[in-house]
């Protein structure tokens, strides 16, 4: 027997799901919003109303492979720029930095865009070569390797005008 209130309560893992992509459309929205473009003038391709990160990069030859995750529990942790500072490797942001699967051949750096809960809604972490000149970037070794923890609205500055990307 079937449980008569299964169809009328969304699954946990489609919740998760359309957070994610709510976040990821926000995400793309905001960026495009900072360069200078509307969705109509990027000529973006979407599902519905729902806007990919990748589709982006791909559209503006964005210089840095970025994901985007809506990572649960951050704010749970406290002091997370203690905890991200002092114990990398053990932060979700972390391990979802690591596992980001890019073209290596095509860009050289990589970064994980994901809200601070009391920093910021985008942040970006990335190990792009020049240090951050503008605003609060901060950053850590780890693995003989400098990664850099800065807003997003200041990482897209740093870029210059889309169209020198």
């Amino acid at each position: 027997m079937s449980d008569p209130f299964s169809s009328i309560f969304q699954s946990y893992d489609d919740y998760e799901e359309g957070r994610q992509v709510n976040y990821e459309t926000n995400v793309v929205r905001f960026v495009l919003k900072k360069i200078g473009k509307s969705r109509e003038e990027s000529e973006l391709p979407s599902v519905g109303e729902q806007l990919r990160f990748i589709d982006f990069i791909a559209h503006f030859n964005f210089p840095v492979w970025c994901v985007v995750n809506k990572l649960r529990g951050l704010h749970k942790t406290a002091n997370l720029s203690d905890v991200l500072y002092k114990h990398t490797t053990k932060t979700s942001v972390y391990k979802v930095w690591k596992e980001a699967v890019f073209d290596r051949d095509a860009y050289e750096s990589h970064g994980i865009i994901f809200a601070w809960p009391g920093r910021g809604r985008y942040t970006i972490l990335h190990n792009c070569p020049a240090p951050p000149l503008r605003g609060r970037g901060q950053y850590m070794y780890v693995n003989s390797e400098m990664l850099w923890v800065q807003d997003l609205v200041d990482f897209l500055y740093e870029l210059g005008p889309c169209d020198e990307w």
